[in-house]
């Protein structure tokens, strides 16, 4: 037992010196719930069922990303719980169905994965732990002894020579690689790549994200560290607890099974029951991995009965009404971070027939987080009902209108440009402003001439942010653009600061489109207004010098050789704005 003290306090020793960047710590964590999930798979399904394998595959995806950057990833463990640098990732006091208490009962304090795993074995650990549950009698030998003889190059492990009393059976000796290796690093050689001081990095409690489909929205929330360790310890006892997860289980292979049409569609509607019943119980991830499920049956199935087919269809559309959807608003205004996922996991599961119902959801929200979340869940969703969306344009609430831009910036659809030029006028600031971010995430020409609109805009502020993303834009078209503006007479009015934001953007194009406009301007001559011409030659000088092109460059040293004083200066400023070494008489050193 001292043995065991020594790694432990080891343990912690690191702990307190090491640390791994947040990134690192949230991958390590999501990591985690996919191994949970794996190892979940595997006891209710069978070998031939693709669940199971789609599990490990995606833990194996994001298992190699991880090493890739950072070698290692070490797990410690005690007797129900799976820690990372001190702070539990995974915990499940149920023996039968713990990930970590076979392990932790034969000996095993530490597992290390190394980069170059191979998903075959991967694959067989896992199957390893599935099929030596707690209280499981067979033969097979402990998972220690299995691991040493399997010779796992890129698994390793700690185990100490000591024994662990259980409290439902009898003493059983827990073994650890080689006799005689106490407390030493097993199945890996000494020239394996890999850290061989037992270090660990810190990282978050795992947080329980049901489906790779749902990690689409539910990703984007922004949670602190201390709100993912509640993410993933919640959900963790939730469907450890609730005897209605292994239930809808047993339904859905009912349902997938070759029983009678009658007994399948009895089936059917006992999920109808309990999707509805997670979301009573404010458990909504629950419900939404069993939607998903629902989902997948008529993919799945070749010879699905068309009743069936159809009843599955009708309840996936029913998901999405109005009188589904209201009941849910009070319970997202009210829910807790780890609840507010669950959500936005459910929610990207209906079809686009909700996006209707859920923008009218949304025009009613009224905390900030859970807008934002249902923000995200419709730029997934209305993909496939973009009208539904666009018809809220024209709502005479203008935060609701402002939401749609918003929505329709995080899609980046083309071709709903053209539902957006009315809002060119909306009477609303903060709507134009939006608009304005939008039209220039989403680009392309029909974009920037919405943008050259609002050129024009009553606001300084919309003005400026408008030939800002022209020029940021760059280009031909927005270069052509801010030309055409530039010889109007609107821009002539401007002040000087202004002007000279509109000239540096312009600059910022980075195409010779833009050279005739600015040329014009320091070839111009004027008896009246001298001070104010030559503060925009000098504009169009530094503009020039923006531009970085060949042409610009003859452009500029022709001005700094016909020019005297000011002029002169500024075009010689300009040039070594380029990188050009130019001497006094204007020519390259």
């Amino acid at each position: 037992m001292a043995v065991k003290e020594q790694i432990v306090q080891g343990s912690e020793k690191v702990v307190e010196t090491t640390g791994v960047p947040a990134q690192a710590a949230k991958a390590a964590g999501e990591i985690t719930t996919y191994l949970a999930r794996a190892y979940k798979n595997l006891h209710f399904y069978d070998a031939n069922n693709p669940v199971p394998r789609e599990s490990v595959e995606r833990l194996f995806t994001a298992l190699t990303s991880f090493l890739e950057s950072y070698e290692t990833l070490t797990y410690t463990l005690t007797e129900t719980e799976l820690c990372y640098q001190g702070k539990p990732v995974y915990a499940n006091p149920d023996r039968r169905e713990s990930l970590v208490f076979k392990l932790y009962r034969d000996g095993v304090r530490a597992v290390s994965f190394h980069s170059g795993i191979a998903v075959d074995d991967l694959t067989w650990l896992l199957e390893t732990l599935s099929r030596t549950k707690a209280g499981c009698e067979d033969a097979a030998p402990d998972v220690v002894t299995q691991m040493w003889e399997r010779e796992l190059a890129h698994i390793t492990y700690i185990a100490v020579d000591d024994y662990f009393e259980l409290e439902d059976a009898e003493e059983e000796p827990a073994r650890g690689g080689h006799e005689g290796e106490t407390g030493a690093v097993c199945g890996q050689p000494a020239t394996q790549d890999g850290p061989q001081d037992g270090s660990y990095g810190l990282a978050p409690v795992a947080d329980l994200t049901p489906t790779d489909d749902e990690r689409r929205s539910t990703l984007d929330l922004v949670l602190t560290e201390h709100e993912l360790g509640e993410v993933g310890q919640q959900m963790l006892a939730e469907e450890n607890d609730d005897p209605r997860v292994k239930v809808s289980r047993i339904f859905l292979d009912v349902v997938r099974s070759q029983a009678p049409l009658e007994i399948r569609t009895d089936a059917t509607r006992v999920l109808q029951t309990l999707c509805t019943a997670f979301l009573e119980a404010g458990k909504p991830a629950e419900a939404a991995l069993l939607l998903s499920e629902i989902k997948r049956i008529p993919v799945e199935e070749d010879q699905l009965p068309p009743e069936l087919s159809v009843i599955l269809d009708s309840f996936i559309e029913a998901r999405g009404l109005e009188k589904e959807l209201a009941p849910l608003e009070p319970r997202i205004e009210d829910a807790a971070p780890s609840v507010l996922a669950g959500y936005a996991q459910y929610l990207s599961e209906l079809n686009p027939n909700s996006v209707g119902p859920l923008c009218n959801m949304l025009g009613r929200l009224k905390t900030r987080k859970s807008r934002d979340m249902l923000c995200r869940v419709l730029s997934v969703v209305a993909k496939q009902n973009l009208t539904a969306l666009v018809g809220h344009l024209s709502d005479q609430r203008w935060y609701l209108v402002r939401n749609m831009v918003y929505l329709l910036r995080l899609m980046k659809e083309k071709h709903a440009t053209s539902y957006l030029e009315p809002l060119t006028k909306h009477e609303d600031l903060r709507v134009r402003t939006e608009l304005v971010h939008c039209l220039a995430e989403i680009g392309g020409d029909q974009a920037q001439v919405l943008l050259a609109k609002l050129l024009n805009d009553v606001e300084k502020t919309i003005r400026l942010l408008a030939a800002k993303k022209l020029g940021q834009a760059g280009g031909k078209r927005a270069a052509a653009l801010l030309s055409e503006y530039m010889c109007q007479g609107a821009f002539v009015k401007r002040d000087s600061g202004e002007k000279s934001e509109v000239f540096d953007a312009l600059g910022r194009t980075g195409t010779d489109d833009a050279l005739p406009v600015l040329e014009k301007l320091i070839r111009k001559r004027s008896l009246m207004n001298w001070a104010e011409t030559n503060e925009m030659k000098k504009c169009a000088i530094m503009a020039a010098g923006r531009l970085g092109t060949n042409r610009a460059h003859e452009l500029l040293e022709r001005t700094a050789r016909d020019t005297r004083g000011r002029l002169r200066k500024a075009s010689l400023d300009a040039l070594r704005l380029c990188g050009l070494n130019v001497s006094q008489g204007g020519s390259h050193e």
